[in-house]
């Protein structure tokens, strides 16, 4: 009976994780659109008036999805956008009806349908358009990426320190007389103090004390170098850095891993990368990408029960091929998350979805400049 428990459990836990990795590698997504077609005649619609609608509800629906591109996806979708409408069952694999409603009075047929779009072959065309793809592959840029992954391990906080002052200051007022009393009584001269009361101060915040536990991670590294060299792009690997002669120049990655454990990397260790990758020491690197991936606690996810991790992305990629270094391309914070069985497998799903998606922001903002 143990062991027939123990295999309902296992086999369940492998379900789980198939079906993860079926979500992780998804390459097609589902959306919603709605067609409405004006009709003349007595009764039901027609077939033609019918199909029209459905048309009108899959461009809907694929209009959502192109809805979801950040400004710089946008504008080289705009480039290709003729092509793909034109051609849309290519990039719709399925598109199935809800519902639908017909309005007699007004005359009026309306459709709602479900639409799965084929995102890969949409990416595909993205990546067909961009300039890296129009020069032979020797010529195209190198990049070395070098993100790290930290895990808050000791963290402090300060109370505000408030300081208050106060400052009375007292003055003579000008000479009053006083009334004479009905009844008798002398009349006299007097001087009445006034007391003027001054308030103020300040509040004093230290910034929040917090270390990292700081190392590489395989899981995003790899999606990452996947997704920039599917891109066209040439990436090297920091430990495998040459001169034009072929001598290694080493990049001091330790240097920046303890760097990152108080927070970010310093201007010295940044300055001998930037050093070592261009062309002041032959390294002939084009560009630099660095950054931090942050893992957050586990919690449980109320819908499936699962174990959920988020994971936040900030990065920069520098142009190394003039002497400015300037920021070309950049991404986050922004938060990626990932379920699973168990805190290792949705942290590993986290960090790949976290890994592709910030690999797809960067490169599109390469493509929409022109990089190659």
């Amino acid at each position: 009976m143990q062991m027939s428990k123990m295999m309902v459990k296992i086999t369940v836990l492998l379900v789980c994780c198939f079906l993860l990795v079926l979500d992780a590698g998804a390459t097609s997504v589902k959306t919603q659109g709605v067609g409405e077609v004006f009709y003349t005649g007595w009764g039901e619609p027609s077939a033609k008036v019918k199909r029209e609608a459905h048309e009108k509800a899959k461009i809907s629906a694929f209009k959502k999805y192109i809805r979801t591109f950040d400004d710089i996806k946008t504008e080289t979708y705009q480039k290709i956008k003729s092509d793909i409408e034109s051609n849309l069952d290519r990039y719709i694999s399925d598109c199935k009806t809800i519902d639908d409603y017909t309005d007699k009075e007004a005359k009026i047929y309306r459709v709602v349908v479900e639409a799965t779009i084929d995102t890969s072959s949409i990416e595909i065309e993205l990546k067909k358009n961009s300039a890296v793809q129009k020069i032979e592959s020797q010529k195209r840029s190198r990049f070395v990426f070098i993100f790290v992954k930290r895990k808050v391990v000791y963290s402090k906080s300060f109370a505000a320190k408030v300081t208050a002052i106060s400052n009375n200051e007292t003055a003579e007022d000008e000479e009053k007389d006083t009334k004479i009393l009905r009844g008798g009584g002398s009349s006299h001269h007097g001087y009445q103090e006034k007391t003027k009361i001054q308030k103020g101060g300040n509040v004093e915040q230290k910034a929040d004390i917090i270390e990292y536990e700081v190392s590489r991670s395989k899981d995003f590294d790899k999606i990452m170098k996947k997704t920039i060299a599917n891109a066209g792009y040439k990436v090297v690997r920091a430990n495998r850095v040459k001169d034009t002669e072929g001598n290694k120049l080493k990049v001091k990655i330790k240097q920046i891993i303890n760097d990152f454990k108080s927070g970010a990397i310093n201007d010295d260790t940044l300055d001998d990368a930037i050093d070592i990758c261009c062309n002041r020491k032959g390294g002939a690197i084009d560009f630099l990408a660095t950054g931090t991936v942050d893992v957050g606690t586990k919690e449980i996810d109320p819908s499936t029960g699962n174990v959920r991790v988020y994971v936040s992305v900030a990065g920069e990629v520098l142009d190394l091929r003039d002497d400015d270094s300037e920021t070309i391309a950049s991404v986050g914070p922004i938060q990626y998350s990932g379920l699973g069985p168990n805190q290792q497998i949705a942290s590993r799903n986290a960090l790949q979805t976290a890994g592709k998606e910030a690999a797809g922001s960067l490169i599109a903002q390469l493509r929409a400049k022109g990089i190659k």
